[in-house]
């Protein structure tokens, strides 16, 4: 992962409800933000490692778009937390 942004905050990670679909395991996620022209961000710092169970599902807290960002690309570790591993998950959101 390249430099972080420092001045973006941190994602946080709440667990809980049901019908979620992920494997059970341990993740950490971190976000970007696109452009108009789909060019990213830096990355967010990770946030810090939460633990789902089956049927679980995590909600995560994005801060609002800059003015000048169209969306933001979220990205989700393996369910080991390892280093280095997240991969995205969903793209183009906006609230």
């Amino acid at each position: 992962m390249p430099g972080v942004n420092a001045w973006t905050p941190v994602p946080t990670v709440s667990v809980g409800g049901g019908g979620g679909l992920m494997f059970p395991g341990s993740y950490y996620v971190y976000y970007t933000f696109t452009n108009a022209a789909g060019l990213e961000s830096f990355p967010s710092a990770n946030s810090a490692v939460f633990n789902v169970a089956a049927g679980q599902r995590p909600t995560v807290t994005l801060p609002a778009l800059p003015g000048w960002a169209t969306g933001i690309n979220l990205y989700v570790s393996n369910p080991l937390a390892a280093p280095n591993s997240a991969m995205r998950y969903a793209s183009g959101i906006t609230t």
